[in-house]
């Protein structure tokens, strides 16, 4: 996670990833791991700045979307 995030110079580049390999509708799961002294919440606020910019919807943790994503596909796999 924040390696890819540690350093702003990282972010557009990320996003355009990002955008670039997604299927229409298609997820990217972010996580990302801090430590005392850094500031996580403001580095993942920034680059989630950036990847709405690039035209990404950021949904974040708590919407109910999780949830739906996490069962479908574990539903998917058992099929």
């Amino acid at each position: 996670g924040s390696d890819l995030t540690y350093n702003s110079a990282n972010w557009k580049a990320l996003a355009e990833t990002v955008a670039a390999v997604l299927k229409r509708r298609g997820v990217f799961l972010y996580v990302a791991g801090g430590h005392s002294g850094s500031n996580l919440e403001g580095e993942v606020d920034g680059f989630r700045v950036v990847a709405e910019t690039e035209g990404l919807k950021v949904v974040p943790p708590g919407d109910g979307i999780w949830d739906g994503l996490l069962e479908r596909s574990l539903r998917d796999k058992a099929e």
